[in-house]
């Protein structure tokens, strides 16, 4: 190829690229000065329109499946008048009836979307008309069925190809629902307000207002709100004039299903019963809680006076507090049961060991003198000083089996540690050993000089109704989706076995004695079953002295005695003196009995009083059905927690 060739083509391609860059010089300045308005024109016609896709929040639901707590869903329904154009007004007259709005005035809204700026003459477009805020599902579904049913043009196959296919784009798409807001609903009204809690709306982290997040602020809403809440997802399209492209879907991931052990029935005879003792006893508060005691799932747990979730009004920080797990308090006599179980698993005792109670007073050194409230008692076995709730029967029963063991006997019942239970909890406070005097020693057993939480208490009550087993009490059942799959799951978790099925079995017999005639709590015994039980009647501390006229009344037991199936604990806080006096047996045990009569019913257990007044053997006591208990050693299951009471059970 010769040289004259070769500077022929190269001139040809300086040439052409010379001609290239002025053109594209020419473009900028006809976009940028020229026909610029027009281009941004065409390029608003062409938007990209983002939207947040929010996650369903969960349900809350009892045992059974019925839903606690939920959310209703409520829509922003809008349209792009561009994409709908030229049938703005057929749309407007095919939606106007199900939104309930104007037909002339939705067809202004839907054709007048252009607008001129005076000083500029720039035009803009208003790709995006709100219609309805706040719509219920069902106005979205009638529209969707107006725009997807109804013919929007008299004779549509005489349309041009191109309008026809618009058509069917707007059938799908002309109309938008966007979420705006879930509003949590409560079904039961205030049934289980305390343990649910409730939401509040928040900015929405995305920064986008489209639709509000909810947030659990309290309760079950606001412990789980990682679980219920989901992840919200994000969509967005590119609009044109007659086209729609999906640039990105992500679809939300929908928050669990949240299924409790609450059982809604005996959650609501729980409820009714505490508000009545409420009122008629004058007191400042009532709690009480319900455990199956071969699993400990929590069946209901409630507070008088309560709060109502649905009506934020009833709000006040103590009304919504579940004092069950929150409020640490000196328990009084319902805490003998741990001393005198102690003693009889290391052996010390039996039921018929006689007690020397010195006629109700003894000499404490260092310390005032401990009495007996209910009379004067002088050499009385083991069984009647439960059965009379002996204070110094019980601190004479501890000094026998040693300051230590009764301690390892405390943790190992789990005093001062969290339960696990599935909501915030306190520990309650049992102070180290080393910093406990002997005089001490006097008062512990019988429930002063320590603080716990009643289902601490109650779990303790239930390890020896279901033959000598601590296990973790579950308020939690399982996690679920929205189509029913199981995404985790909580079964019964044995703690640690603190008794032997033997000593279970002469302590629930002992027990038996507190309902039985001449015992602290005789109105508290049921007409078809046999009750185990323990009265508690505890001076309030305030103002850094014991207060001579404000109690804790309490009425811990568990039925059938025989084969043990629930176990409830009451406590009314202050009652008034005037009305029922202050007494456990007097006040919390009468709330025991309404409740436990409605509960048998409805879990259809078997009476164990097989003839007026004729209850079975107490020799024949099972102590529960621990073979529903994990086999092996349940030790095994919490070393750490044995390992800080040092605890070794005997095979006795």
């Amino acid at each position: 190829m010769t040289n004259s060739v070769q500077n022929r083509r190269l001139l040809y391609v300086a040439f052409v690229a010379v001609l290239a860059f002025f053109g594209l010089g020419w473009r900028l300045v006809d976009l940028q000065y020229l026909n610029g308005d027009g281009e941004r024109q065409r390029f608003a016609e062409r938007s990209i329109r983002e939207t947040v896709l929010p996650a369903w929040r969960g349900d809350i639901r009892d045992r059974n499946g019925s839903v606690l707590s939920t959310s209703v869903r409520q829509f922003e329904i809008g349209v792009d008048p561009l994409y709908i154009e030229p049938f703005g007004p057929h749309v407007a007259a095919n939606i106007a009836g199900p939104l309930n709005l104007d037909v002339r005035e939705l067809t202004q809204l839907l054709t007048n979307f252009r607008s001129t700026n005076a000083a500029t003459g720039e035009v803009s477009v208003r790709r995006y008309v709100p219609l309805v805020k706040n719509a219920p599902r069902e106005m979205w579904l009638a529209v969707e069925g107006a725009m997807r049913t109804n013919r929007l043009v008299a004779n549509e196959t005489a349309l041009p190809k191109e309008l026809r296919t618009k058509l069917r784009g707007i059938r799908r798409h002309g109309v938008r629902d966007e979420a705006q807001r879930d509003t949590r609903s409560y079904p039961n009204g205030g049934l289980a307000g305390q343990l649910l809690g409730f939401v509040a709306d928040a900015p929405n982290p995305s920064g986008r207002d489209n639709y509000a997040v909810q947030v659990g602020v309290a309760g079950l809403e606001a412990t789980f709100q990682k679980q219920l809440a989901g992840v919200p997802g994000v969509r967005r399209v590119a609009r044109g004039e007659f086209t729609e492209e999906v640039i990105t879907h992500l679809p939300p991931q929908d928050g669990a299903n949240l299924v409790l052990t609450i059982d809604r029935r005996i959650q609501n005879v729980v409820e009714r019963e505490l508000n009545l003792a409420h009122t008629n006893l004058g007191a400042a508060s009532v709690f009480a809680v319900v455990l199956d005691v071969n699993t400990f799932e929590v069946l209901g747990m409630a507070t008088a006076p309560g709060f109502d979730p649905s009506d934020r009004s009833t709000y006040e920080p103590g009304r919504a507090r579940s004092r069950s797990l929150v409020d640490e308090y000196e328990p009084g006599s319902v805490f003998k049961l741990i001393a005198v179980a102690g003693a009889l698993q290391n052996g010390v005792i039996d039921l018929d060991t006689p007690i020397d109670c010195e006629n109700g007073v003894m000499s404490v050194r260092g310390s005032r003198p401990l009495t007996d409230l209910h009379g004067g008692y002088g050499i009385i076995p083991v069984r009647t000083v439960v059965a009379k709730s002996s204070n110094i029967g019980t601190a004479k029963i501890t000094r026998m089996m040693g300051h230590d063991e009764f301690y390892n006997y405390m943790r190992a019942f789990g005093m001062g540690l969290p339960t696990g239970v599935g909501l915030p909890e306190q520990d309650g406070s049992l102070r180290p050993r080393e910093r406990l005097y002997p005089v001490e020693f006097t008062r512990l057993p019988i429930g002063y000089g320590l603080r716990v939480t009643q289902i601490q208490l109650a779990a303790a009550y239930a390890a020896i109704a279901n033959g000598g087993v601590l296990m973790q009490p579950r308020l939690i059942s399982r996690f679920e989706g929205r189509d029913g799959t199981i995404l985790a799951g909580y079964p019964p978790t044995a703690v640690r076995r603190v008794v032997s099925p033997a000593t279970a079995r002469l302590m629930t017999e002992a027990l038996m004695g507190v309902t039985a005639d001449g015992g602290t709590a005789s109105g508290a015994a049921l007409e078809h079953f046999t009750v185990a039980g323990k009265t508690g009647t505890a001076h309030k501390f305030v103002n850094g002295q014991y207060d001579q006229r404000h109690y804790y009344s309490s009425f811990y037991g568990f039925f059938p005695a025989s084969e043990p199936r629930v176990c409830i604990a009451v406590t009314v806080d202050e009652p008034d003196k005037t009305k029922a006096g202050h007494y456990g047996g007097k006040v919390a045990g009468p709330i025991f009995k309404a409740m436990a009569e409605e509960i048998a019913h409805h879990l259809n257990i078997q009476p164990d009083i097989v003839g007026e007044g004729d209850p079975v053997d107490p020799t024949v006591i099972s102590g529960g059905r621990a073979a529903t208990v994990p086999a092996g050693n349940p030790q095994e299951h919490s070393s750490a927690v044995e390992s800080v009471s040092g605890l070794r059970i005997s095979s006795r």
